[in-house]
């Protein structure tokens, strides 16, 4: 079972998907619980899930704040007294571990317990209200509970572990291929963008939400130093957000309307991974980086900022990508001009990067963590 906040495309989302993915195609049962009402989820996501067997289940709480935190909690109570308890239920959020484990607990569940953060913990706690600090300090005592605590980086769960005082935290990557991701050739087919269809461009694909911590803005001030200097470069955006307004302006003012692309959610992502020249991260901080491990598989070189904690993981301290340290607008324009002016490895070299994401090896991992492989 996999108890998530909503049924969504995102990171989370995504982790989750691969992972269903790969325990039904070993013929396990396999449940998805969401704390969200079907008419908010991702019907996409839910097409899937249903097409490939997977049951999903929802139990909204429709009220908001602290009152839908006690809701949900007995909510699960109720639930979990009335189904047949599952050997592992995965819980890919710290928020919903504060309120599921202790829902399990009480009703004497042997199921086996797997809580991954999926965050950088500290640098998302300084972007939250108190009572949600609060709330996440009660994991201190309720996180030992489970069988695994989890981060998605080496980073990430050191920083998990000094954060709450946790005795043990161990560290279990994102799946984010497959092995038809890492052979896949999209050579004879049209590129999905007139950009990425012309070889005289040079693509830089930036992908995900359109929020503070993602630091688009900043990406599109160093995209127009580029710019200047070079009028072959071209940036397409993918994703959405509560800043796209924002980051609209900002592209009319710089005057790029010409060469830099709002695309929008598309579902041939990695398409777009494949045929872009370089995958550019700028993100303040990140727990792993699914979208770095990605574009890897998809035989992309990336850029990133070396922001707390996944990219310099993901991308091995540099060796699949270049990693920049500071968010200097002049020094970043600087450090990419000099990276796209050299020659890239072939495909295979960052594909081979990629590999220790796949979903078959960290559904194995996941299962091993508890000693049910």
């Amino acid at each position: 079972m996999f108890l998530v906040p909503k049924l969504t495309a995102g990171g989370v989302g995504q982790v989750t998907k691969s992972l269903c993915t790969e325990y039904k195609q070993q013929s396990h049962n396999v449940t998805v619980l969401s704390l969200t009402s079907r008419k908010d989820s991702d019907h996409a996501m839910e097409k899937h899930y249903t097409s490939i067997g997977v049951v999903v289940k929802h139990l909204p709480f429709k009220n908001t704040g602290m009152l839908a935190f006690i809701g949900s909690f007995f909510l699960l109570l109720n639930y979990f007294m009335k189904h047949r308890e599952p050997e592992l239920i995965i819980i890919p959020a710290i928020f919903n571990a504060i309120v599921a484990i202790p829902a399990a607990k009480i009703t004497l569940s042997k199921s086996a317990i797997i809580v991954n953060a999926h965050t950088a913990v500290s640098q998302y706690l300084d972007t939250q209200r108190a009572i949600k600090r609060m709330i996440f300090a009660a994991g201190r005592i309720i996180l030992p509970l489970a069988d695994v605590v989890a981060n998605d980086s080496k980073g990430a769960s050191n920083d998990l572990k000094q954060r709450l005082s946790l005795k043990d935290v161990t560290t279990l990557y994102n799946p984010c291929c497959t092995e038809a991701d890492i052979t896949y050739s999209a050579a004879s087919s049209k590129a999905p963008h007139v950009w990425l269809q012309d070889s005289k461009l040079t693509v830089l694909l930036g992908c995900g939400r359109f929020v503070e911590s993602k630091n688009f803005g900043f990406m599109i001030e160093v995209f127009n130093e580029l710019y200047k200097n070079n009028n072959n470069l071209r940036l397409i955006l993918l994703g959405g957000g509560e800043e796209e307004e924002q980051l609209r302006d900002i592209v009319k003012q710089r005057n790029l309307g010409e060469v830099v692309s709002f695309e929008g959610y598309v579902s041939n992502v990695k398409e777009y991974m494949y045929h872009s020249q370089y995958f550019w991260l700028t993100s303040k901080f990140e727990g792993f980086s699914i979208v770095l491990a990605e574009a890897l598989s998809m035989g992309t070189p990336c850029i990133a900022n070396n922001c707390p904690h996944g990219p310099r993981e993901v991308l091995d301290n540099g060796k699949y990508g270049l990693l920049i340290s500071g968010y200097d607008v002049h020094k970043n324009a600087v450090k990419i001009n000099e990276y796209i002016n050299t020659q890239a490895e072939d495909k295979a070299f960052y594909r081979s990067r990629a590999q220790a994401f796949s979903s078959e090896r960290m559904a194995g991992e996941y299962l091993k963590s508890v000693g049910l492989e």
